[in-house]
């Protein structure tokens, strides 16, 4: 086992990689009352076509959503049940990049939650009953994410804005990509993505390093696995226009809520390029669209924004994109406030080193939110850029590298979308 010591953030860690590839990080918080444990694989909702020991293989929409709900609601017990009654909280999440496993308990007595998170998840016992039964409840579940009016603009937005990346997708898929899914395509999915060297283990942890690492290697030694595929996530061609330029979609809304989404072409060399690139955006974003713009409360004032107006962005490898929300009067007129500012952008090196203080003091700070920093750590870990990068590109970004980032984009790929009141 290796110990990781960060002087700039005064944190140490421990890392090991055990014998069947598994990779565990350990932060040690000997002050620490709770322990977290989070169990994740880097294969999400965008992993859906893979190069695997030289063979293409293309899975349905969905179905690493659908792997979660099996192995949570699998043929061998109810998981949650067992976690509840040894006195730990346990849940798991699918993302377009990863999907973790996860669960924290008070004190230090851990050794029965871990090895129950370790079984369940390296453990996909299903059967052709079970995953007719699961496409109902999962179908139900989209169907309740759909009849919410954000969740269908987003939704409508993704989908207008990209021809072939996957994030025109639903994490969950949809009816029919669900309904396609299959006992064996599940299977096959499970054991090259679910692979231990595929897969992270973080703890943070009153308990010694050491005794996490002899806990976690005494489960792992009497499992056995099939070798670690040669494995590669591919990507169509993405063009760089949007799909569709103008969508309007009736819904049982009370006022007309908008999307301006605007398509980056990502020309970043890896996830660490693209993250820095993010953040050089959000300094900018941030001083655009926020009480630290002095306009800002005039555009609250003239009512051409109000509570629901914000921002988001996404940056990695395969694609990039700006989104802005806006509800009420017209989606022209939130493209409109939108360029007329971006024209005008006002960072300066106070107002950087006011987000500088910000963004690092609100990274330190989960430092000791136990579950919190858990999960995002892993989230981290698995994209290629943990909190120590981010926390450096923060710190070392100057003011002529934001304006260089920001300028290096054509904005005019775009597409406005709006929900609108049903007549």
């Amino acid at each position: 086992m290796d110990k990781h010591y960060n002087a700039l953030f005064d944190e140490t860690y421990y890392t090991a990689k055990l014998e069947n590839g598994l990779k565990l990080i350990i932060f040690h918080k000997p002050d620490f009352h709770s322990t977290s444990v989070a169990f994740g694989t880097p294969y999400g909702a965008f992993d859906l076509k893979e190069r695997i020991n030289g063979q293409i293989v293309n899975f349905n929409p969905g179905i690493a959503h659908f792997l979660e709900h099996k192995l949570f609601e699998s043929d061998h017990g109810d998981v949650m049940n067992e976690f509840f009654n040894i006195g730990a909280s346990v849940n798991a999440f699918t993302s377009y990049r990863e999907t973790v496993y996860y669960f924290n308990i008070p004190g230090k007595d851990i050794q029965k939650p871990l090895n129950l998170l370790l079984d369940f998840v390296q453990n996909l016992a299903i059967s052709e009953a079970s995953v007719e039964k699961e496409k109902d409840i999962i179908i139900q579940e989209l169907n309740m994410y759909l009849s919410m009016p954000d969740t269908c603009l987003l939704n409508t937005t993704f989908k207008a804005m990209y021809h072939n990346y996957p994030l025109k997708y639903d994490i969950g898929g949809d009816s029919a990509s669900v309904k396609a899914i299959t006992k064996e395509e599940l299977e096959r999915c499970y054991a090259y993505n679910y692979h231990p060297a595929n897969m992270y283990l973080v703890v943070t942890t009153p308990l010694e390093p050491e005794k996490i690492l002899a806990m976690t290697e005494n489960n792992q030694k009497n499992k056995s696995f099939a070798g670690y595929p040669d494995l590669e996530v591919l990507f169509d061609d993405e063009p760089l226009a949007v799909k569709e330029k103008d969508v309007d979609i009736h819904f049982a809304v009370h006022a007309a809520k908008h999307i301006y989404g605007i398509k980056l072409k990502p020309h970043f060399a890896d996830n660490l390029e693209a993250s820095k690139a993010e953040w050089a955006m959000r300094f900018i974003l941030e001083c655009q669209f926020s009480s630290m713009n002095p306009d800002y409360q005039k555009w609250l004032d003239d009512g051409l924004i109000n509570d629901f107006f914000g921002y988001e962005t996404d940056f990695d490898k395969h694609a990039a994109y700006l989104l802005f929300y806006g509800e009420g009067r017209s989606k022209y007129d939130l493209q409109k406030l939108i360029d007329e500012s971006l024209k005008k952008p006002i960072l300066n090196e106070e107002l950087m080193m006011q987000l500088k203080r910000r963004y690092s003091g609100a990274a330190l700070a989960s430092f000791n939110e136990t579950e919190n920093f858990n999960i995002a750590y892993i989230r981290d870990v698995l994209s290629g850029v943990d909190i120590f990068d981010t926390l450096r590109i923060i710190d070392e970004l100057t003011i002529e590298e934001i304006y260089a980032v920001f300028k290096n984009f054509d904005y005019h790929n775009y597409t406005l979308v709006s929900l609108l009141p049903n007549s």
